[in-house]
């Protein structure tokens, strides 16, 4: 295939592509993208993430499995980087630390239990929207943080200009800076 081929071309890789995690490369990158909290189960492994046990869950563990195998599959000769949002950060960063590889952390799960200080910036980006609480506790020197406002905060504000402002404005506030779409 000629390289021209490849330009702007992302593919999806058939064998690494479920609910929790897909791998996506080209020509001279692989990124595995690894998906946050939004079930029970995810619960049950933000818990362990808290206390900083998160190395020993099923969740990592599964997703640390398809990131080598993809990485043997897609990502001879490349690149590669761990992408994830909230507990797929936090799995992106350790698993990406843990091979040498790459990696980009949006608003990551954070515990005051560990230290954010030591990451290589020069390999792990950490991207946080100002006020979440989830990545609060990243800290350290090279985090990006961003003031955003979400279409939520800017509509709940527009409510609270009219004079309908409630305690639950500012709970619902605080919990939009979390999602993904607050990188807008």
């Amino acid at each position: 295939m000629e390289s021209s081929e490849w330009k702007d071309q992302l593919t999806i890789s058939p064998y690494f592509n479920d609910e929790e995690f897909i791998s996506v490369f080209d020509k001279d990158n692989l990124y595995n993208v690894h998906r946050g909290s939004v079930n029970a189960r995810d619960a049950e492994t933000d818990v362990q993430l808290a206390v900083n046990k998160l190395q020993d869950t099923a969740r990592f563990k599964a997703s640390e499995r398809k990131s080598v195998l993809s990485a043997s599959k897609h990502g001879i000769g490349k690149k590669v980087t761990e992408l994830g949002h909230s507990l797929g950060g936090t799995l992106a960063e350790d698993i990406a630390s843990k091979y040498g590889h790459h990696s980009v952390a949006f608003n990551m799960g954070t515990t005051p239990l560990r230290s954010y200080d030591s990451v290589d910036r020069s390999k792990h980006k950490h991207f946080r929207i100002k006020g979440d609480f989830v990545s609060s506790f990243d800290r350290g020197t090279g985090t990006v943080v961003m003031n955003s406002e979400s279409l939520a905060e800017k509509k709940l504000k527009k409510h609270s200009l009219l004079g309908r402002s409630t305690p639950l404005h500012f709970w619902t506030s605080l919990l939009n800076r979390h999602f993904l779409s607050s990188f807008n």
